[in-house]
């Protein structure tokens, strides 16, 4: 028979587990790598800190990188891990692009109307 942790026990080995966030996980350097995981789809309350257009949805930058064929197993790695809810309901997935400048003045754009949205007063 399994022996049943208490509650202290609980606590701190759930202390010890650290919870990561699947979007902007990676590491993200836009504008000189020639390579980019994008992470397309999920729920209104996801933001995305580098937003880009993508196969006809918006979609974040999760990662950037100079090595395709490890990005690509990336990519797979982090679509293997969603659930067939995610992949169907939310539309979520992962795919490699390449940066090309239209791409990163995309970002760029983005990222300013983004700031720009944030710093507008709302008025009644």
């Amino acid at each position: 028979m399994e022996r049943i942790k208490s509650y202290t026990e609980f606590i701190n080995e759930s202390e010890s587990i650290e919870f990561h966030n699947p979007i902007n996980e990676g590491e993200v350097n836009f504008r000189s790598d020639k390579y980019a995981i994008i992470f397309l789809g999920g729920s209104i309350g996801q933001r995305n800190s580098y937003p880009i257009f993508c196969k006809g949805q918006m979609g974040s930058v999760y990662e950037t990188g100079n090595d395709k064929e490890a990005l690509k197993e990336t990519a797979a790695r982090l679509r293997k891990q969603l659930s067939p809810g995610e992949k169907k309901y939310y539309g979520m997935s992962y795919t490699v692009i390449e940066m090309t400048p239209y791409k990163i003045k995309e970002i760029e754009y983005l990222i300013s109307k983004q700031q720009e949205t944030a710093n507008e007063s709302i008025e009644d």
